[in-house]
This record gives structure tokens, C-alpha cells and sequence, in this order.
């Protein structure tokens, strides 16, 4: 239903931002649109808030049930330190490469990093595909003459600028942290709240990662299997950055605007075919966040 409900919405016109509402067939959601916000931005959370709502209506787990049915990987303690969260075991994903090891809010894909793309089919929560293909045909018609990926099960991902988009401000953590089935396999709504309220805390800023390299942290719209609530390391030309995925998985990889000047050295990547190259991290291995 949910992936019927993507499919419906996306042949729908834009609503101005400052009118938007996404609200659940049960109305205990409501998205409110910033002021500041492109219209094209909003459209993937109009998408993922009506997948949520047809989450609500089929019947959600009772507050208690932090978890999928029948799956142990995280846990029902709302009180767990972002430290516990670390070392929750992490279950693969069949449409990646096995688990890198990392644990936390879910790492699943690449050791390594590989050219950005994003999946359009991987669902979490069962039935909630997040991501947003609207619009694909900006990334072929910027990046005509380059390899590219556009499949009905990925897509290639290009680098974008903010727009004002994803200023920390704009991202409380009830739109991000949106499903009470769980974050990620491992991650409760309630854990992503803790990590999530952690990465806000610590702003925008670069940080030293455990490799001893260099990142600017920022929130963005996820790649490769990316769910809300976890990190994608993005790596363009020797400059890397740290984006906590706050949104759908999308082609345009719109993130935090200090973060994408710092990425790129200012260089507006409008037009421009920028392809970063991605892996996923801990959350917690960012410093500040354990």
C-alpha cells in the first residue's frame, strides 16, 4: 500500500510549501513545510508522510513494540545510552553487500567507498520504500555523456546544494524519528530520537574521524541503503562529509549548505554532474557522538 501511495503521489502537482500539510489517515502526524523550503525538496516528505499513514491505518505497533514483529535486532528499552546502541548486532541486507560490522543504527553496505547511488526498492518499515525518484531526468539530462545508473531498482546520486532546505532548524526530531515500528532494523524510534537530538547538539562542524581523516557533518537525504536516523560518509575530490540522512534516499543529494561549500570549496553544484563517492558509517564513530 505504501509503495501504491508513492507511485500516486508523485503524478500529483506540488503544493506551495508554506501550505503544506502531511497529515496520517488517523491524524496523529502532522508535517509542518519551513518557509524557506523549494517545492521540490518537500515533495519526498509528502511521500514518505503518506507511507507512514498507510503504516497508521493498517495498524501500528503499540508504543511498547520499538521493534518489527518478530525481529530481535533492536530493542524495547526507550532509556538505552548511545553507547548500547553501538554494539547492537547489525543484520545484513540482501540487496548490499554483507554488514562492514558496524553497529548502531544500522551500517549495512560497502566496506569501501563506491560511486553514490540509492536503491528505489529496499523497504523499512515493511512497506515504506524510502526514497524518491521524482524529477530523475535532471540527474540524466546534468550528467548526459557520463556512466551513470537509472534501473528500476537504483538510481545514481549527484551532489546538490541546500536551498535552505536542511538548516538544522528545519528538521525537529519528530520528522525525522517518524515510525514507531523502528528507526532501522536496529535502531528504536526512541534511540533515534537520543542519537538524532546528539547530532543536533553537536552542529555543523568538521570533525576528526577514527581513520584520522577530515569531515564536515551536516543532514541530507540518504544514498545507497540509507534509512532516517543513519550516516553516510560522502567523499568528493580528497573533501569528505558526514550527512545524518533526515529524509527519503533521492538523486539530489541536498544536504546542510555549510556542509556542501566545505564538500566542494564553494562551488555551486548546480547544473553540474558531481558524483561523490559513498559508504555508510557509525553514527557514534562521529567524535561528540558516543
Amino acid at each position: 500500500l505504501g509503495s501504491r501511495l508513492s507511485l500516486d503521489v508523485s503524478k500529483r502537482a506540488i503544493v506551495h510549501p508554506p501550505a503544506v500539510r502531511a497529515r496520517s489517515a488517523v491524524g496523529r502526524y502532522q508535517l509542518p513545510a519551513p518557509p524557506m523550503m523549494v517545492g521540490f525538496l518537500w515533495r519526498p516528505l509528502l511521500v514518505a508522510g503518506l507511507g507512514f499513514a498507510a503504516v497508521a491505518a493498517e495498524g501500528e505497533a503499540s508504543a511498547d513494540a520499538t521493534c518489527p514483529s518478530g525481529s530481535g535486532a533492536c530493542s524495547a528499552d526507550d532509556d538505552a545510552s548511545l553507547a548500547q546502541i553501538k554494539v547492537r548486532p547489525l543484520p545484513p541486507r540482501s540487496s548490499q553487500p554483507p554488514s562492514v560490522g558496524l553497529a548502531q543504527s544500522s551500517t549495512a553496505g560497502p566496506a569501501d567507498f563506491v560511486p553514490c547511488t540509492y536503491s528505489k526498492t529496499y523497504a523499512f518499515p515493511a512497506s515504506i520504500v524510502q526514497q524518491d525518484s521524482e524529477g530523475i531526468e535532471g540527474m540524466e539530462s546534468r550528467c548526459k555523456g557520463n556512466s551513470v545508473v537509472n534501473s528500476e531498482d537504483e538510481a545514481t546520486c549527484i551532489l546538490d546544494n541546500n536551498a535552505f532546505g536542511f538548516d538544522y532548524k528545519y528538521w525537529p526530531v519528530e520528522n525525522v524519528c517518524m515510525y514507531s515500528e523502528g528507526a532501522t532494523p536496529n535502531l528504536s524510534q526512541d534511540q533515534c530520537k537520543t542519537l538524532y537530538g546528539k547530532w543536533i547538539e553537536n552542529g555543523v562542524k568538521t570533525v576528526k574521524l577514527p581513520d584520522g581523516t577530515e569531515a564536515m557533518t551536516g543532514i541530507g537525504y540518504g544514498a545507497l541503503n540509507g534509512l532516517r536516523g543513519e550516516c553516510a560518509l560522502l567523499k568528493y575530490e580528497g573533501k569528505q562529509a558526514v550527512i545524518f540522512q533526515v529524509s527519503v534516499r533521492y538523486w539530489s543529494l541536498c544536504m546542510t549548505q555549510n556542509t556542501w561549500e566545505y564538500l566542494l570549496d564553494g562551488e555551486d553544484p548546480k547544473d553540474h554532474c558531481f558524483v561523490p563517492e559513498v559508504k555508510m558509517i557509525n553514527c557514534t564513530d562521529v567524535p561528540g557522538m558516543s
